[in-house]
């Protein structure tokens, strides 16, 4: 069954089973997975304590990452729907990519790029 997570900020993803989904706001801290043969939203998991202002989402490693405003960037397990982990200080907006053996996550304000490796 193919399933879907979105994140509902400004930038989405495509990547092994996500599908784009329209910004609906700007400033939301949630991201909904969403079920295609329902047309339907199946869960939706907080990732931010705060609004997140523009954001990204990947999937690689068997987990979702969102970057998020709070911290650098929030990692969700898409078996149970919840956020495992949360990484780094909050450096602002910028992107996030990931594959099976890193993710990689940049902070425009301050020009900078971390590779986190994956087990």
């Amino acid at each position: 069954m193919l399933s879907s997570v979105v994140l509902s900020v400004a930038f989405s993803a495509v990547a092994l089973g996500l599908v784009p989904f329209p910004a609906a706001a700007a400033t939301i801290e949630l991201v909904s997975r969403v079920d295609p043969a329902k047309n339907a939203i199946a869960a939706t998991i907080r990732v931010s304590g705060r609004p997140v202002q523009g954001g990204d989402i990947a999937f690689g490693g068997g987990s979702v990452w969102a970057r998020v405003s709070d911290v650098l960037i929030a990692q969700i397990d898409p078996a149970t729907n919840e956020v495992v982990a949360r990484f780094g200080e909050s450096w602002g907006s910028g992107s996030v990519a990931a594959d099976d053996e890193a993710v990689w996550i940049s902070a425009h304000e301050v020009l900078s790029v971390w590779r986190l490796p994956l087990p």
